[in-house]
């Protein structure tokens, strides 16, 4: 009879195949037929994210608390400014950034292909309700999937607020150029990369070998995004 140790790593090597499927699926079509599908199929997303929760497991740092860390200080450097601070989550997952920040004040819409939590809005995000420059910051994590991702970088500049930033956080090997000529596009869109120590731009000094974060600030808007990327990806 099997071990409990050892059933328990056969379903986690199962889980582990699943989400490889699924990351696959995902990557290789578009926004709206993986809204439809999961729309469809709920249990899926489900099983996604929990392989997806073992491989980010195995890295040294989640990207996504690094995002985090950099907006908490950065409400606290804004704590005595009366407007309010509105952040965008597109592709949240299970919704931690806006969990993490919604005891201080800061209204989280909170973005991904299903509902798993109130707070969480199911939406392609390509097509996000939400106003044009309504939007203080808009965060990517791990989240421009899909064949028409440059979509997602559109609509992000159409809610973001000039002045507002963006923070992306992908994975290297989705670049067949390295990932200079992925900032560089998004630079002639009108966002402008933080290299200097200021606020936001704690992301671009911290990278990881699977992954690279970067912060920028909309300055303006230029041309669609055109940029040729792995539809595959490696979390391995």
């Amino acid at each position: 009879m099997p071990s409990k140790s050892n059933i328990s790593s056969l379903e986690n090597k199962l889980k582990a195949s699943k989400f490889r499927w699924l990351n696959e699926k995902l990557y290789t079509t578009t926004g709206d037929k993986s809204l439809s599908h999961f729309k469809a199929n709920p249990e899926l997303f489900t099983q996604y994210h929990e392989g997806f929760s073992m491989q980010v497991g195995l890295w040294s740092v989640n990207p996504l608390d690094l995002i985090i860390d950099e907006l908490l200080s950065y409400i606290d450097k804004r704590a005595k400014l009366l407007a309010p601070l509105v952040i965008a989550d597109l592709g949240c997952g299970e919704g931690k950034l806006g969990t993490s920040l919604s005891l201080l004040g800061v209204e989280v819409y909170s973005f991904d292909l299903v509902s798993t939590q109130e707070h969480i809005i199911a939406a392609d995000i390509s097509n996000i309700p939400l106003s044009s420059s309504s939007v203080d910051i808009a965060v990517f994590c791990l989240s421009l999937m899909g064949t028409n991702w440059p979509d997602f970088i559109d609509e992000a500049l159409r809610i973001l607020k000039e002045g507002g930033f963006l923070y992306i956080a992908e994975v290297r090997s989705r670049f067949d150029s390295g990932i200079k000529p992925f900032v560089d596009q998004l630079q002639n869109l009108g966002l402008k990369l933080l290299a200097k120590r200021s606020e936001g731009d704690k992301l671009n000094a911290k990278s990881q070998p699977f992954y690279s974060n970067h912060a920028f600030i909309k300055e303006g808007r230029c041309s669609h995004i055109a940029l040729p990327v792995n539809s595959g990806i490696n979390y391995t």
